[in-house]
């Protein structure tokens, strides 16, 4: 379980990591418009969700030695993921904090067959 909370995690850190450039990137395109809802909305969820891709790679990088740490980083950035999803325009985000939530879980109970 933990190799699947290590790969799940590693992976889907990486993809909201460059889901975040894509937001930024979408909120200077909403500046150029000149719709400051887009942009910030965007420019939230770009911030929010790069400092979550950073804190998903850290976590799932410690679920070989460290897996109940592991888990808890991984439902902590699960939650606030879900958290940015819900209150901004970018909805995915909702869907890849809650596999990230899923690796968090794997990493528990990988932890309690050490």
């Amino acid at each position: 379980m933990r190799i699947a909370a290590f790969v799940l995690g590693l992976i889907f850190s990486i993809v909201v990591l460059f889901g975040s450039f894509f937001a930024l990137g979408l909120s200077s395109l909403g500046t150029l418009t000149e719709d400051m809802e887009f942009a910030e909305s965007f420019g939230l969820a770009g911030g929010g969700a790069f400092l979550m891709g950073i804190l998903g790679i850290i976590g799932s990088s410690m679920a070989f030695k460290h897996p109940k740490a592991s888990g808890v980083l991984l439902i902590i950035v699960a939650f606030f993921l879900i958290l940015i999803g819900v209150t901004t325009l970018y909805k995915d985000m909702g869907v890849f904090g809650a596999v990230m939530g899923l690796a968090g879980i794997f990493a528990f109970v990988g932890s309690r067959n050490h």
